[in-house]
């Protein structure tokens, strides 16, 4: 008999292509909250939130794994961190170790603790919450993401959006300020490598990609790969934080603390991601 993975976050950026996968080797239960998941064979589909988990707990029982991608990331209420990754991931240890699951895969972010805004903070909450279970867990932080067309909305995404429509491309000056992309398909192999896996078991890994480039150097690839040429200028980091404050908190057009985890210093990629997972990420647009 197989055994059963229960997927928060299956309709996420990260999940649908990992239901692919994990389908043709375990059971499925799918958790499917805003967005609806497309029908697959081998996938039980089951509606509800992380603060509802009373009305579904009991499509857990007989659940060997649970792999929680599901999560707030860009909040304008701060509360709602809290409300969702650190209240909701508690709901979800608590029930884990009622049915005795075997294996609580969480997926945090590079961009974890206090100096990485209240994001950052409630992923780091909720990952001390799991350490004091009494699970098996494994923690992946996963940095900025990345598919082949960089389909969603925000993130790596957006800059983008960005590169194709406008001629002039501001980047930070202060080249300080750096991110790690990883491809999607390599964290997808790192969660399916985590499943089962003794030597992940009560570990965390920094999932990111081998490089850590400055906005500039992000910019340039992306003009290289999509073959443009545009504008770029350097922008002071004090203007672009003003710039994001007009836009946070006077036009409410994106999450207060975008900007704070933007600019905080991030983990390097783990060592032990090809040692335990035998993932090697691959370098950007290169």
């Amino acid at each position: 008999m197989k055994k059963r993975i229960f997927i928060t976050g299956a309709t996420s950026f990260l999940g649908k292509g990992l239901l692919d996968i994990l389908k043709e080797r375990y059971e499925i239960v799918a958790l499917e909250h805003s967005k609806k998941l497309e029908t697959k064979e081998g996938v039980k589909i089951i509606k509800g939130s992380l603060e509802s988990i009373s009305e579904w707990e009991d499509c857990l029982s007989g659940i060997d794994i649970i792999i929680h991608l599901a999560g707030v990331t860009h909040a304008k209420n701060g509360e709602l961190y809290r409300k969702v990754n650190v209240a909701g991931t508690q709901n979800l240890i608590n029930i884990a170790e009622k049915h005795t699951v075997k294996q609580f895969i969480f997926i945090s972010t590079s961009a974890v603790g206090k100096n990485c805004g209240a994001y950052g903070e409630s992923k780091k909450e909720a990952e001390e919450l799991l350490k004091k279970s009494g699970l098996v867990y494994t923690i992946l932080r996963v940095g900025p993401t990345y598919s082949n067309d960089f389909q969603g909305k925000e993130g790596l995404a957006s800059l983008v959006k960005l590169a194709k429509k406008s001629f002039i491309l501001p980047y930070l000056s202060d080249e300080s300020f750096r991110l790690s992309p990883i491809h999607r398909d390599d964290v997808t192999n790192s969660i399916v490598s985590a499943v089962e896996n003794p030597k992940a078991y009560f570990k965390t890994y920094t999932v990111t990609g081998p490089e850590n480039l400055s906005t500039k150097e992000i910019f340039y690839r992306l003009l290289k790969h999509n073959k443009t040429k545009k504008l770029l200028i350097p922008m002071p980091t004090f203007l672009a934080k003003f710039i994001f404050y007009i836009f946070s908190d006077i036009f409410k057009m994106a999450a207060p603390d975008q900007m704070l985890r933007l600019l905080s210093k991030k983990e390097p990629l783990s060592g032990n991601v090809l040692t335990d997972l035998n993932v090697k990420p691959r370098y950007f647009l290169k």
